[in-house]
């Protein structure tokens, strides 16, 4: 009876809790202010101030129904500083939550896929290469593409490889880290063809002179309020956005975005994951 009444009690708490956290995150969204496209095709960025460094859109389209967030970050501006998870002080990787960096980074996203054992709450382990210089944390798989960060004089510059293998003999002296994906959805302005499956989405883009940033965030997990996009999906907002190169992080129930401290994202999403890239205001020299 003790037993049944303690199972009780933990979930009537757990159910509390995930309550409370889907109306604190359903009342931030509706805070923001969506505008609306037909298509991806037809997106047209209208910019809104983060900080020095950033700058966001919030939209929805319409053909597939799907709620998105776009972020605009100036790799150039002197007030910002990447940050990457698991850094080089954490060996062996620790799975977070991502709300632990939340707490410094003005913007964080999940980045690398993983493979988990089937058994609750074990390890999640990186699958393709994942390094903060000078520690590689797992190794780069022929199959997968990279997204790589190396430190400028005028800040940060960032490359997509479309095989994680190219990138191997890189080790440049100034190669910040490397986060692998899955795979490149535009190389040098033309589209890579994928199956048409809608999905939640992490992915980034990257301008032709390299200097600027494109986050897309697609949420997918609600299939009643957003049904996600496909891999070509994203590929014609990130034309829209201005990205000549791009890629797909991690995805699906993975998908995670936190700005200014809070979960952007329409459902409570709070997932220890292996990987993060967070983005904050430099309080000193990077």
């Amino acid at each position: 009876m003790k037993k049944h009444l303690g199972l009780f009690l933990i979930a009537s708490l757990l159910f509390f809790s995930c309550t409370t956290n889907s109306q604190v995150s359903d009342s931030l969204h509706k805070e923001k202010s969506f505008l609306n496209f037909d298509s991806p095709s037809s997106v047209s960025p209208e910019w809104h101030f983060l900080n020095s460094y950033s700058y966001s859109f919030d939209f929805i389209i319409s053909k597939p129904r799907a709620i998105c967030h776009a972020i605009k970050i100036d790799l150039t501006d002197p007030h910002l500083k990447i940050t990457s998870y698991p850094p080089v002080t954490s060996f062996p990787i620790k799975d977070i939550k991502p709300e632990f960096l939340a707490k410094n980074n003005d913007i964080v996203i999940n980045t690398v896929p993983y493979a988990q054992k089937i058994k609750p709450f074990t390890k999640k382990n990186p699958v393709g290469i994942l390094s903060t210089s000078p520690l590689e944390f797992s190794k780069p798989l022929e199959r997968y593409c990279a997204f790589w960060i190396y430190s400028v004089p005028d800040g940060y510059r960032c490359k997509i490889e479309q095989t994680q293998t190219a990138i191997t003999d890189e080790k440049e002296n100034n190669l910040y880290c490397v986060h692998g994906g899955f795979w490149q959805i535009i190389k040098d302005g033309k589209h890579i063809d994928f199956k048409d499956i809608k999905d939640s989405r992490t992915a980034v883009g990257i301008s032709k002179d390299e200097k600027t940033l494109y986050i897309l965030i697609v949420e997918g997990e609600k299939k009643s309020v957003s049904k996600g996009l496909s891999y070509g999906e994203c590929a014609d907002i990130f034309d829209r956005l201005g990205a000549f190169n791009a890629m797909q992080f991690d995805g699906g129930s993975s998908t995670t975005l936190y700005i200014s401290g809070k979960n952007a994202l329409s459902y409570p999403k709070n997932t220890r994951l292996p990987a993060f890239l967070g983005f904050q205001t430099a309080k000193f020299d990077k």
